[in-house]
């Protein structure tokens, strides 16, 4: 029987999301059906449930409906809080396989017992058609190693070895930033105990063998086990082992785990004054364009030599000229660890942000984090975790200069509240009339030299709420 998205939406209405985040506001599920898969929208706090994903499982196994979208659901909403960002970063697919699978099993661990009626394991045995008493021989190394990591079969040896593995890195969230060092542990282990065994298929060989079951639901699946080269007898594992290694995990990780809570917005007190602004704005439009005709603007010849542009100029009620009707925000943010206290009242401006940006197409935002590496964030991600290094690339142009949009007033806040190592000049890319630093005085004589253009203003404390008054000021100078 084909499940309704009328029906799985129903469900997914009844799941409380906010409550294990500790946030009062309400946190926007959605089904979408041409979705590839689940994904969670951190800043906005928005969750996208694949339908197909649902529909596919409840045909394969006996679970109830109720069972597969709220296990669905609170294993994509422990990524978010666990799953480090750039996990499978520069991975190959095979490695990405390899990696994910050990991460599927280490965030469910960890939370098992933290939502209510969820049994992530008694999940993973059903859609794979399964019985935790007669595990199937496997038949390639990677099921071998699935087996083992997802279903906890395997030489004790093995078990041992995975086991160790799990605590060395059960406390890592998705504030951690260690980079590499995780993913390469994992696949360390993948490597001496399970790539040399003869016949080896890849992970997408062995992806063509399995069901469609254990395709379409890659986060929750699990896989196979055989016995190794030694003929070491394998022993079986039972799920109420890892009760207790679960339990330690969340009182290990309660300081991590609050803090990666921390990450969602609390509240949305900027955005009525942000909306103020423009409604202001409009008004003031509306004025002017009641008062001027459509040829009351003048020619600008300066502006035809340039490729963005505005052949008339309107003045507005004072005099004043306005070269674009659009605006954009380049936000430039400190993500290092010392920036930490900041994080939740600059995320909140963030997220107040993308839901101006949301109500009014004339204004967009980007963000640029600087850290142990600076990058664009991508549009569902616009949220600084401050868990990196303190040091600026000469990444940092080429970021700057995507960031620059054409036939808009650009608008560049930069906030950074440590010294930070220079790279090759970095500081240069500061240096435009357009562009407000906020920084620790340590950068000083750095930003004097390299970027004297920019307007600077050096504090030692309060870094947030000042880039905040930023934000308003320069809004309300340049688009009212």
């Amino acid at each position: 029987m084909t499940i309704s998205k009328s029906a799985v939406q129903k469900v997914l209405d009844t799941l409380p999301i906010g409550y294990y985040l500790g946030i009062s506001n309400k946190v926007d599920v959605q089904l979408d059906e041409n979705a590839a898969t689940s994904y969670a929208d951190l800043l906005n706090k928005k969750i996208v449930i694949a339908y197909n994903n649902v529909k596919t499982i409840r045909d394969d196994c006996n679970l109830s409906l109720e069972q597969i979208v709220r296990t669905l659901l609170y294993h994509e909403l422990s990524h978010i809080i666990l799953t480090p960002d750039r996990l499978l970063h520069a991975l190959n697919k095979k490695q990405q396989k390899i990696v994910n699978a050990f991460e599927d099993e280490r965030i469910e661990r960890i939370m098992q017992d933290y939502y209510i009626n969820v049994d992530f394991k008694k999940f993973v045995f059903a859609i794979n058609n399964v019985d935790a008493t007669n595990i199937p021989k496997p038949k390639s190394p990677f099921e071998e190693y699935y087996q083992l990591v997802r279903f906890g079969y395997g030489t004790k040896e093995k078990i041992d070895a995975f086991l160790q593995l799990m605590r060395n890195w059960e406390n890592i969230t998705s504030l951690w930033a260690g980079g590499e060092f995780y993913p390469k542990e994992i696949l360390r282990f993948y490597k001496k105990y399970f790539e040399n065994v003869e016949n080896d298929q890849s992970p997408e060989e062995t992806e063509n063998n399995q069901s469609s079951v254990e395709k379409e639901s890659n986060q929750s699946s699990m896989e196979k086990e055989k016995q190794s080269d030694s003929g070491e007898e394998k022993s079986f594992v039972q799920s109420n082992i890892f009760v207790g290694f679960g339990q330690r995990s969340l009182t290990q990780n309660k300081f991590s785990l609050e803090q990666s809570f921390s990450t969602f917005s609390k509240d949305n007190s900027y955005l009525p004054k942000l909306e103020n602004i423009f409604h202001k704005a409009f008004k003031k439009q509306a004025q002017r364009s009641g008062s001027l005709n459509a040829y009351s603007g003048k020619i600008n010849p300066r502006d035809t030599s340039r490729s963005d542009y505005k052949w008339f100029i309107r003045p507005d009620a004072n005099g004043s000229q306005k070269r674009f009707d659009k605006v954009h925000l380049s936000m430039i943010v400190d993500d290092s660890s010392s920036f930490a206290k900041s994080r939740e009242a600059i995320n909140n401006m963030l997220s107040a942000l993308a839901q101006l940006e949301r109500n009014h197409p004339e204004f967009s935002f980007d963000l640029i984090k600087i850290g142990t590496y600076s990058q664009i964030a991508p549009k569902n991600e616009r949220s600084v975790k401050c868990a990196s290094g303190s040091i600026v690339s000469k990444t940092l142009f080429k970021h700057y200069n995507q960031t620059q949009k054409a036939n808009c007033t650009n608008i560049n806040l930069c906030v950074m509240d440590g010294e930070f190592i220079v790279d090759d000049y970095a500081f240069k890319a500061f240096n435009h009339p357009n562009v407000t630093v906020i920084s620790d005085p340590e950068n000083e004589i750095k930003l004097n030299a390299q970027a004297p253009l920019a307007r600077k203003i050096y504090i030692d404390g309060n870094y947030a709420e000042r880039l905040i008054s930023e934000v308003f000021s320069a809004l309300e100078r340049l688009i009212a």
